[in-house]
């Protein structure tokens, strides 16, 4: 159970599998963002929904082949600290 905030608890409860969504959530953004340039640039749009989708599934491949690992952001609170 996630503690609140006020508790000095995180309010997500952290979970191993939380960086993995958050990898497929950028690769599925970065996808969207093709096709909605393609869409306004008024380019056909199979080919634009193609190379969106060729994006995102490459960027989730490499992630998942390579181990890539975003940065955690509690690490940034315990950096100068004595």
């Amino acid at each position: 159970m996630a503690q609140s905030w006020l508790q000095g608890g995180p309010v997500i409860p952290i979970s191993p599998f939380g960086a993995a969504h958050v990898a497929a959530a950028l690769a599925s953004l970065a996808g969207a963002a093709v096709v909605v340039i393609g869409a306004e640039l008024r380019l056909p749009s199979t080919a634009v929904t193609i190379v969106g989708a060729l994006l995102c599934f490459g960027v989730r491949f490499m992630a998942i082949r390579r181990a890539w690992r975003l940065p955690v952001a509690g690490a940034a609170r315990d950096f100068g600290r004595p």
